[in-house]
């Protein structure tokens, strides 16, 4: 099982990669998730562990799905 600090990093990668897809940017992202840009940040550098209703947040907002975001982390 990976640790905490490697499933942030791979949520945070998935995120960047998905936000990158739609050709957002970090502000972007967090106007249209209804968060913070910090927040966005932290995510993108798996600096935070997100919760739940954060990504569902920003899942919406990128078109996509919670199972996207954490693709990888088993």
């Amino acid at each position: 099982m990976k640790t905490k600090d490697e499933i942030q990093a791979v949520i945070g990668l998935n995120v960047r990669k998905a936000r990158e897809a739609m050709g957002i940017s970090q502000f972007d992202l967090a106007l249209e998730s209804e968060l913070h840009r910090n927040m966005i940040d932290l995510i993108e550098r798996g600096q935070t562990m997100p919760t739940v209703y954060t990504l569902l947040k920003v899942a919406k907002a990128l078109n996509t799905s919670i199972e996207a975001l954490v693709k990888g982390v088993d």
